[in-house]
């Protein structure tokens, strides 16, 4: 009794947690009735058939408490509920002998005359019923989900897989060592239904381990190892092997997540430059949002070097011959997939994630965020222990600079947030703003590796520094093409009350300044994607564009839909050049496919075709005189030479702002800054 009373407080917890989801009061309305409470039994599974009545479980739970509490009538209507919903689904026979009809007599006799015809109640029912079939020895998929505690997650998971999974397939789960409440919760899960599989393991072995002995369990042509924090959605299973089967090469599938390392969607990043855990938009389900998610994609079923363990399907075939994971490396998790992907990848098959799946993932509570981490590390160093031939750099860098992916998470967030709605995710965040002196201790240090980078780095940041002093306050700004973003950091230590964003189209190059913003612990800025060529909802009080404009062959779309974006101010930098130079074919050709820079553009007499609204300033670029003479000396400064004469080089780059080429010396300006109104 002690189980099950420990099995009722869980329940009842789930129920608080969250009273819509209908299992936790089935679950609970089968303990009451292992311990005789009836009418309360019968109570959790109205409750439950209330909130999900297509659900033909609860209709023969409830009729099975009806027949002992003497309501036959009542129990007969749940029982015919039950079978109509799910025919094939086993139930005790037994039970609906004794409420046979013709014992208690019909009301209208037609109908029993037309049940006398067909001879339906005069055949034994055990026949006439569908039976509990016996398992079948071919099945499309094994759904392998290792459990060690977390009770309302690993309900939710199993909850999703039998309700959103199609077609024939077997779940198998291994408790690994958990407490009573959730043992107990996977024995109901398996006595439920002849899918279901458990296997358990008395103490805790780790997941690798408690996989293993799901994979030695499998026999189907597809295996996926699932974490027992996902929630899955409607035809997960077969949009991954649709994916699979797109290419026989194609070993291992995951799907997209909105908390999956380089498989998440829309936001990779948070504020402090850990991996985003994106929550639904308010305004959609998960299931709305998976639908959208498949809809925009463009199923080009990316191929990558690693996929992300929490959702994890293999191929028979790689399995016969990779083997299974390195459990003796990788015993807590963190790296066995990554490991097994590596070997996959040796035995000359291919991964691919199925960029039209969406499968929730909560972040498992069985590790501490902390243990996470140190986990993490640990499998990594293994990693690289065990394949030091491998460039693993390289084959992240193939996901991370997939333009697939990033086109997808740039149409994510337009489709599912309404215009002016941020996320809470990259909402400006000005508590605990920096203190003045460290603010500035940060500044000097960010101003030290701008001109260490030399070339024009540090003169961009005083040009964005000097108009955005035109305008502000301000209370967002959003950067388009920030490249490595390090002049946009400092801007937002310089002004903490504005929330900056940092967009780039290839997300790897603001890699130093997201390390910068967590290690800092800047408040204000965050980091996302952004495609001038698409139409944005999301607004920002100033958009800057710093050498986009020349990489984009249609230019002025690019700058309409910034100005769109733009809800006060814009300021880009645009492409100049004199008639005769604008007319030259020789400037245009290859230039976009080659992604190089393109100087060749607008003059004097188009310039208000691009921004038709108020030109609030207009300057010319440095180019020539002004700023390359400081981009010369720096090339020939040493680094430490740089250090030591910060101070004078940042004179000589203020002098060389102020005296920027005018606009009307057309024959030395190759790019001019326009700041421009957009309200």
């Amino acid at each position: 009794m002690g189980q099950l009373d420990a099995a009722e407080d869980a329940y009842r917890q789930a129920i608080k947690s969250d009273s819509k989801y209908y299992w936790s009061h089935h679950n609970l309305g089968e303990v009451l009735h292992q311990k005789g409470q009836l009418e309360e039994a019968a109570s959790c599974y109205r409750k439950a058939i209330k909130i999900n009545p297509e659900v033909a479980k609860a209709h023969y739970s409830l009729g099975t408490v009806l027949q002992k509490q003497g309501q036959l009538e009542q129990a007969i209507k749940s029982f015919e509920r039950g079978r109509k919903l799910n025919p094939e689904k086993s139930i005790d026979s037994q039970n609906i002998l004794q409420l046979n009809p013709l014992k208690s007599g019909f009301e209208d006799e037609a109908v029993r005359s037309q049940l006398e015809k067909i001879d339906f109640y005069n055949q034994p029912l055990l026949e006439a019923l569908p039976q509990k079939s016996e398992p079948s020895l071919s099945y499309q998929a094994d759904i392998i989900v290792c459990v060690h505690d977390a009770l309302e997650d690993v309900n939710a998971c199993i909850n999703s897989i039998i309700q959103q999974t199609k077609g024939r397939y077997r779940l198998i789960l291994i408790d690994d060592g958990s407490e009573p409440p959730t043992a107990e919760l996977l024995r109901h899960w398996e006595q439920q239904f002849s899918s279901v599989i458990l296997h358990r393991n008395e103490t805790a072995q780790g997941y690798t381990k408690a996989a293993n002995k799901g994979l030695a369990s499998s026999t189907s042509n597809y295996v996926v190892l699932l974490n027992s924090d996902t929630i899955v959605t409607p035809r997960w299973l077969e949009k991954m092997i649709e994916c699979a089967e797109s290419d026989p090469e194609i070993a291992v599938v995951g799907p997209l997540s909105n908390c999956a390392s380089w498989q998440s969607v829309p936001e990779l990043y948070d504020g402090k430059g850990d991996w985003m855990i994106n929550t639904i938009p308010g305004n959609y389900s998960l299931d709305q949002y998976s639908e959208l998610v498949e809809k925009l994609s463009e199923k080009s079923f990316p191929k990558v070097g690693f996929i992300n363990g929490f959702c994890y399907l293999i191929k028979r075939v790689a399995l016969e011959k990779v083997g299974v994971l390195d459990e003796d490396n990788f015993p807590y998790g963190y790296g066995e997939e990554n490991d097994f992907s590596l070997r996959v990848r040796k035995a000359g098959f291919k991964l691919a994630i199925a960029d039209h799946a969406y499968v929730y993932h909560a972040k498992s509570k069985s590790f501490g965020h902390q243990r996470r981490k140190e986990l993490g590390k640990q499998g990594s160093a293994k990693l690289k222990q065990k394949h030091p031939e491998v460039d693993i750099q390289a084959l992240t860098d193939e996901i991370k600079h997939n333009k697939n992916l990033e086109n997808l998470r740039i149409k994510l967030q337009n489709k599912a947030q309404s215009p002016h709605q941020v996320s809470k995710q990259s909402e400006p965040s000005t508590q605990g703003i920096l203190e003045t002196s460290v603010r500035e201790k940060y500044l000097a240090k960010l101003h030290l590796r701008l001109m260490l980078r030399r070339k024009w780095a540090y003169l961009r940041y005083l040009h964005l520094r000097e108009a955005f002093r035109q305008v502000e306050p301000m209370d967002s700004f959003l950067s388009v093409g920030c490249g490595t973003g390090l002049a946009e950091v400092a801007l937002a230590l310089e002004f903490p009350n504005t929330h900056f964003h940092l967009t780039d189209y290839q997300s790897y190059r603001y890699e130093e300044s997201i390390q910068i913003v967590k290690n800092w612990s800047i408040p204000n800025v965050t980091f996302g994607a952004y495609n001038a060529l698409v139409s944005h909802n999301k607004t920002y009080d100033f958009v800057a564009s710093v050498e986009v404009i020349e990489h984009i062959e249609d230019d002025a779309l690019a700058i309409s839909n910034m100005c769109k974006t733009a809800n006060k101010y814009i300021f880009a930098l645009v492409p100049f050049a004199n008639p005769e130079e604008n007319a030259n074919p020789k400037y245009r050709e290859n230039a976009w496919k080659k992604h190089e820079h393109y100087r060749v553009g607008y003059n004097e007499a188009n310039l208000r075709q691009l921004f038709p609204s108020d030109i609030v300033v207009i300057r010319g670029c440095y180019w020539r005189k002004h700023g390359y003479q400081l981009r010369q000396k720096l090339s020939q400064l040493s680094d430490q030479e740089i250090r030591d004469t910060i101070s004078e080089l940042m004179k000589q780059a203020t002098t060389d702002l102020r005296e920027s080429i005018p606009l009307s010396f057309t024959k030395e300006a190759l790019g001019i800054w326009i700041l421009a109104r957009t309200s």
